[in-house]
């Protein structure tokens, strides 16, 4: 399954992602490349529209794949994400987790399509944060 993962993390891919409130469509890419030891280094940069004013963002992570799974650090090196995955892989894929921080939680799932095909959807909930 680790080899899975880092043939699936690798190289360049084209993002869609959406945004339900505010309602924001974002486009743009998404870089994998190999990083020390088990680290794959993840960067994305794409384009929104918000109101008039069209934006650019930025994005940065560091994914670990070994033996046991897959974990999705934030560029301060604190986990954000940890899936433990089976050795028998049958696509589709479906991993889950959710991750805490403060009153809010993220909760992430993770669909592999095929080796080189996923998506990813988040929910976020809490206090001043309510979506996908």
């Amino acid at each position: 399954m680790s080899q899975l993962l880092k043939n699936l993390f690798s190289g360049h891919y084209v993002f869609e992602r959406h945004i339900s409130s505010p309602r924001v469509s974002f486009t743009g890419k998404a870089i994998f490349e190999k990083g020390p030891s088990h680290q794959i280094l993840y960067r994305e940069e794409g384009d929104y529209r918000l109101g008039n004013v069209e934006q650019r963002c930025y994005q940065k992570r560091i994914f670990v794949v070994d033996a046991s799974g897959l974990s999705i650090y934030k560029n301060d090196n604190s986990l954000l994400h940890e899936f433990r995955v089976d050795n028998l892989p049958v696509f589709p894929i479906k991993l889950n987790h959710v991750h805490h921080c403060k009153d809010d939680r993220y909760s992430l799932t993770l669909d592999l399509h095929s080796n080189d095909s996923f998506s990813t959807s988040y929910v976020i909930e809490g206090p001043s944060k309510n979506y996908t």
